[in-house]
């Protein structure tokens, strides 16, 4: 196989990813089970393929599937999440997990 080949060959399989990637998931699944609240490919499902489409109104920045929601004020814009996550040991040797630098 020559390296002309192999490269038209990558660009191909290349164009199959990213087709596939652009394409939204489909929520498939009759209930929502423990599975969509693991944080892999169930919950993407379960968010981009239920949620973002029903709770999207146009104009919003829903589907840019950001960590923070950016309230304005003024010309100030302030990043909010809700998002948390447990550290272990809470205890490191140069700080402590939720300490400000």
């Amino acid at each position: 196989m020559t390296d002309a080949a192999v490269s038209e060959r990558e660009q191909k399989v290349l164009r199959i990813i990213e087709t596939a990637r652009a394409k939204r998931p489909r929520f498939k699944d009759e209930t929502v089970t423990m599975a969509h609240g693991a944080g892999g490919k169930a919950t993407q499902t379960l968010i981009e393929g239920l949620l973002v489409p029903a709770l999207a109104k146009e104009g919003e920045t829903l589907e840019e599937m950001g960590d923070a929601g950016v309230v304005r004020m003024d010309d100030l814009g302030i990043a909010l999440s809700t998002d948390s996550y447990v550290v272990r040991p809470i205890h490191f040797p140069a700080a402590r997990s939720g300490s400000s630098p």
